[in-house]
């Protein structure tokens, strides 16, 4: 019986090495350079409604979403994969939307 069990031992600790043993090449920084300066516009939405994560799915009465875009972000590419990164953003609170348990709060 130990012959067996040593047999299906190695046979999985060789399928496992043959199956996590892969060889990625990464791409040459030097050659290719993706982007200069990239600008991205988007939407924050908050969910700050008091009840941890009983209600996280609660859009409707929960979640604060603006209208119009929310945040800016600005990406400066340098080289070898490094960029440098500037993000601003605003968020709003709506009347009527639970926050912190209470739905007569608004504000930014």
């Amino acid at each position: 019986m130990r012959g067996k069990n040593e047999h299906k031992v190695l046979t999985s600790v060789f399928v496992s090495v043959l199956l996590c043993s892969f060889i990625s090449y990464g791409q040459n920084f030097k050659k290719v350079k993706p982007y200069s300066w990239m600008i991205c516009v988007s939407w924050n939405a908050m969910e700050d409604d008091g009840y941890q994560f009983s209600r996280l799915l609660d859009v409707k009465n929960s979640w604060n979403i603006p209208v119009f875009p929310s945040s800016i972000n600005a990406d400066f590419y340098m080289k070898k994969g490094m960029s440098i990164d500037a993000v601003a953003s605003y968020n709003q609170y709506k009347y009527g939307k639970i926050i912190n348990v209470d739905t007569s709060r608004s504000g930014r």
